[in-house]
């Protein structure tokens, strides 16, 4: 008899750069933030849960803070 015992392998969660106009709104799709992001296990669901730290949800709109580069 075989046993084999599978683990949960960790999503590689790779940063986004996106850039807009002063005064202007970005929208997109969840799949625009988890298109570069991936998880070993095919099975496992990627989802956004926090932007800059703060907690989002499908009906949460997110409002980041003017930066100056």
């Amino acid at each position: 008899m075989v046993s084999v015992d599978g683990t949960n392998d960790a999503p590689q969660a790779n940063d986004d750069w996106l850039m807009v106009d002063a005064n202007s709104v970005l929208s997109l799709p969840p799949t625009g933030l988890l298109g570069n992001d991936r998880d070993p296990d095919a099975s496992d669901r990627l989802r956004v849960i926090a932007v800059n730290g703060l907690d989002v949800s499908v009906v949460r709109t997110v409002t980041l803070a003017s930066v100056r580069c």
